[in-house]
């Protein structure tokens, strides 16, 4: 590479389909671990002096996970769960996950 040469590599959209098995710890705090099916769509771009392009393309893989639900009263909770995905072509993501939601 020359100075001014870049390349750049992101994951755009994602889509998955896991199973997720879980314990309650305490009869309020929910374990989980989970895992599955992930597609996600990746993208390259690059500019080589005065050329550049960018192309994409659909990676599969595996998605590996654990997280943690915490109760607020009783319709209420809170979550923390890390993702791990391994696409094809040696393309990999870590997510980290905070969401709050209710029961019914």
């Amino acid at each position: 590479m020359v100075a001014g040469d870049r390349a750049c590599i992101s994951a755009g959209r994602g889509l998955s389909a896991v199973a997720r098995f879980g314990t309650k710890l305490d009869n309020k705090w929910k374990l989980y671990v989970l895992g599955g099916y992930a597609n996600a769509r990746i993208k390259v771009g690059y500019t080589l002096g005065t050329a550049s392009g960018s192309a994409s393309a659909n990676g599969d893989g595996v998605r590996v996970g654990a997280g943690v639900e915490v109760p607020f009263g009783t319709n209420v909770y809170a979550k923390t769960e890390y993702r791990y995905t391994n696409y094809e072509g040696d393309f990999s993501r870590h997510q980290v996950l905070v969401g709050f939601g209710l029961t019914f």
